[in-house]
């Protein structure tokens, strides 16, 4: 700022100065408002390709491993049997549970 703007006779020019502040701070403005939504529109953009990659990687990978690993590759531990489980009526399991 200029010293001699304080003064009463150049209050026109320093009310031309103001608006001209003010036109370019609504530009401003207006050109970060721009940025900002493009930026947000690029970020939609970026997320969902990541998305459709990350998800045909995860499906690739899940044939892979489906198509390389059986069940027969897998050792059976001591308790891994499959054990079948008596069939009780409702009566014994009330009785069984009441005590």
């Amino acid at each position: 700022f200029r010293p001699n703007l304080a003064n009463p006779a150049n209050a026109g020019e320093l009310d031309e100065l103001n608006k001209e502040a003010k036109i370019r701070t609504e530009k401003f403005v207006d050109m970060v408002d721009e940025v900002q939504m493009k930026l947000v529109d690029l970020e939609g953009e970026k997320s969902k390709e990541f998305h459709v990659a990350y998800i045909n990687n995860l499906r690739c990978l899940l044939k892979l491993y489906n198509s390389l690993v059986y069940k027969e590759h897998y050792i059976k531990l001591p308790g891994d049997e499959i054990v079948e489980k008596k069939k009780l009526n409702i009566k014994v399991l009330t009785a069984k549970y009441n005590g």
